[in-house]
């Protein structure tokens, strides 16, 4: 076994990962009316995809295994605050029942 070339081939996996389908015509905004009433958004590709893959995969490693770990680090980083950010977006836009404001629906999000 060789961790650190598993570790850092993992991590060019998940950095360069995209959604099959992103070449579609019309995906973003598909994608953004799944995201919008919670089917699948990057809160879960985070929480339920990579980071627990790479829990499971309890690697030690060297130097260049270190290096790898640091830039995933990174990008766990970055899809967590993406995710809040688009998570609380959801949120508002779904809490708009009071007087004079309308609740946003999936189709209004991509028009």
């Amino acid at each position: 076994m060789f961790p650190n070339d598993a570790l850092t081939a993992l991590t060019d996996v998940i950095c360069d990962f995209r959604m099959p389908g992103t070449t579609i015509p019309g995906f973003r905004a598909r994608a953004l009316r799944v995201a919008a009433v919670g089917i699948f958004d990057l809160y879960v590709h985070h929480q339920h995809v990579v980071r627990r893959r790479l829990r499971a995969l309890r690697v030690m490693c060297g130097p260049a295994g270190e290096q790898a770990r640091e830039r995933l680090g990174q990008l766990l980083e970055s899809l967590r605050a993406q995710a809040s950010r688009a998570r609380e977006l959801y949120e508002r836009m779904n809490a708009g029942d009071g007087p004079g404001r309308s609740r946003t629906t999936a189709q209004e999000v991509t028009a």
